[in-house]
């Protein structure tokens, strides 16, 4: 019965253990148990998007209650761990409620809907953060989202290899590296995006499965090279 409400999107759980852990790499990797209900009530946040998604774009009305469940008890965590702070994170409340909008008006697989949908993803580096030093790291949490929404445009053109998408992933690209500075990014967190750029260059033939694979690996090598 549970497992019908289980999200079973491996790329974005990947994002956002990888996400927390950028977050935990700017915070000097202190852990305390605190990080626990934390990193659990963004997994159940994140997680509520299957039920969301039945609710808004199928109709399915025993989707809602799944959906309110989950974000309450998300919302009960977040205030055990921050406590009367948690005020301090309504401005990020913009990014989820964007992405139910643009899901309702456009659908889950528009291009807006993806890009704000790694925002969400992307959401525990800010939060770990803000546990750590009581304030907004907006710069770190837009080099994260950066970084990991160049995947959209990637897994477009692998799967249309349209010119147009081509010419769009190498700008983005391009524009990540001119952004990391102005943000006071590490600008060598950006190199595994030369994949990217190859990619829309060459259209190196692989199967959806291995670039999967390869996002994987680029991920954990943002993550050391932010380290660093």
């Amino acid at each position: 019965m549970l497992k019908r409400f289980i999200l079973k999107e491996y790329g974005s759980w990947t994002v956002v253990f990888l996400s927390f852990l950028a977050g935990m790499s700017e915070a000097g990797w202190v852990f305390e148990w605190i990080s626990i209900p934390l990193f659990l009530g963004v997994m159940i946040f994140v997680n509520s998007k299957l039920s969301l998604v039945g609710w808004i774009k199928r109709g399915e009305k025993n989707s809602f209650l799944p959906f309110m469940i989950q974000i309450f008890i998300s919302i009960i965590l977040l205030v055990v761990v921050f406590g009367k702070n948690i005020l301090g994170l309504l401005p990020l409340a913009m990014v989820p409620l964007s992405y139910a909008l643009l899901l309702y008006r456009y659908g889950e697989h528009h291009l807006s809907t993806e890009l704000v949908g790694f925002g969400v993803l992307c959401l525990p580096t800010t939060l770990v953060l803000y546990k750590a030093t009581g304030a907004l790291n907006i710069e770190t949490y837009l080099g994260v989202w950066l970084f990991f929404a160049a995947s959209v445009f990637k897994v477009r053109v692998h799967l249309r290899k349209q010119p147009l998408y081509r010419w769009i992933m190498g700008i983005y690209c391009l524009l990540v590296v001119a952004l990391y500075p102005l943000l006071e990014f590490p600008l060598i967190a950006s190199l595994p995006l030369i994949d990217n750029l190859l990619f829309s260059i060459l259209l190196y033939n692989v199967r959806l499965k291995i670039t999967g694979w390869i996002e994987l690996f680029k991920g954990i090598a943002f993550l050391v090279l932010l380290s660093l």
